[in-house]
Parts: C-alpha cells; structure tokens; sequence
C-alpha cells in the first residue's frame, strides 16, 4: 500500500494518491487523518476509494497465488488534520496521520515503510516470508510498518 510510512509531499495542499490491495471485492476504503499520531481520526465525504470486483492474481514464491482487490484514490488531507513539528532550525514541519479502513468494519490496512535501504520493498519482504513458508496473511503484518496501521507524511519545512 502506498503512499508509504515516512513519505513527504511539497505542500499540505498537494493531492496524495493513496494504493492498495484488499482481499475483498467491491469493498469500500475510507480515508481517516489526524494532526496527531494517537488521533482523533477523522475522514471526510470525498474520502475513500472502492476495491475492483474482479481480482488481480498475485503469484508468489512456491507457486502460491491469491486472489487481490486494488484500490486507488486521490484526495487532499483537509487543513486541520495537519500537525507541526519543529525544525529544521527555526523553521516547522507540516505533518499528518494518516489510516485506510474498511467502512463495513472499521478494520485498518496495513501500512508500510518507505523502502529505504537498508528496508527491503514491502514485495520483497512478502516474498521472502512466503518463501520461507509462511502464508501472505502471515507476511503482511510481519511485513508491515512498526507504526502500523498509520501513515506519517510530512509536507516541506514552513520557514519564517
């Protein structure tokens, strides 16, 4: 799922396009933000996105093969669900919080790490589980960002 944990955006008023896979069809996700890493959480009208109703077979090591619903939608993080942080120097960070959930349970998709080195690509990592004999409903939350279901994105530094 994109975008990862970590990423950063030129503006708080950038347009961010969110990706995933789901293992439902037709499954709405909804968009959650918050200024704040322990909420609250809130989404907004124009926030969600609905999961193909045809499924896209992902291959995997050991001649596994699920079936997998994507999703993509773009939207903008409403104003208010924009935090600061300090820094760099006298300057301050714009940052948000960010969770995908399921709107018939509320369940919260997993999150991922930016792959920077030495973080290996979610796919990798998925790969690698599968191969040493775990299922992908093992891999993905092993896989997944420590910070889990939530994602931090930063948007350029505010200088005075």
């Amino acid at each position: 799922m994109e975008p990862f944990n970590g990423s950063s955006v030129e503006s708080t008023t950038d347009v961010i396009t969110f990706t995933g896979y789901s293992i439902y069809p037709d499954q709405t996700v909804r968009i959650y933000a918050s200024d704040s890493p322990e909420g609250p959480f809130s989404s907004w009208p124009s926030a969600w996105a609905k999961t193909w109703s045809t499924p896209v077979i992902s291959n995997w090591p050991g001649g596994l093969s699920y079936p997998l619903y994507p999703f993509t939608t773009e939207n903008i993080i409403n104003a208010n669900q924009w935090g600061s942080e300090p820094g760099p120097g006298p300057c301050t960070t714009p940052v948000t919080y960010v969770q995908l959930r399921d709107s018939s349970n509320g369940f919260a998709f997993y999150t991922f790490d930016d792959p920077v080195w030495p973080t290996p690509h979610p796919t990798t990592c998925i790969n690698g589980e599968i191969a040493g004999g775990s299922t992908l409903y093992d891999a993905v939350p092993d896989c997944a960002s420590e910070d889990s279901p939530t994602i931090r994105i930063t948007a350029d530094p505010i200088c005075p």
